[in-house]
């Protein structure tokens, strides 16, 4: 079978908890549904600071082809998202890939565009 490819690109700050929720909401799912594989990427959206918390995976590298899923995290809404990420986002949408963001990791889609047209839940 298959594994179905999900990716997690997070933002500086985003904290370990944030993630592992995510996470852990996959790894019921595995519970529930056995047969369905999951195959998680994390990536970084940014360089991290010295001194940052470091949560897993690599700088996204400035692709991110291969994946079903993509959600972003961030507890804090990012500033800005460099014009190579989002056209990667943008690509990944037009590609089929489906894009979500949890906690503040939904306003780089607003940002961008990419709820337009969409109902969204943005968390306070």
């Amino acid at each position: 079978m298959t594994p179905h490819r999900i990716g997690f690109l997070y933002w500086p700050g985003t904290k370990a908890l944030t993630l592992s929720l995510a996470e852990e909401a996959l790894r019921v799912a595995q519970r529930v549904h056995p047969e369905v594989v999951y195959e998680l990427v994390f990536l970084q959206a940014e360089p991290l600071a010295a001194g940052d918390w470091r949560l897993p995976g690599e700088p996204w590298g400035g692709h991110l082809e291969g994946l079903d899923k993509l959600f972003l995290l961030a507890d804090a809404p990012p500033a800005q998202v460099s014009a190579g990420l989002a056209a990667a986002l943008k690509q990944q949408v037009r590609s089929g890939c489906v894009i979500g963001g949890l906690s503040a990791g939904v306003y780089p889609l607003a940002q961008l565009g990419l709820l337009d047209g969409y109902r969204a839940a943005v968390h306070w």
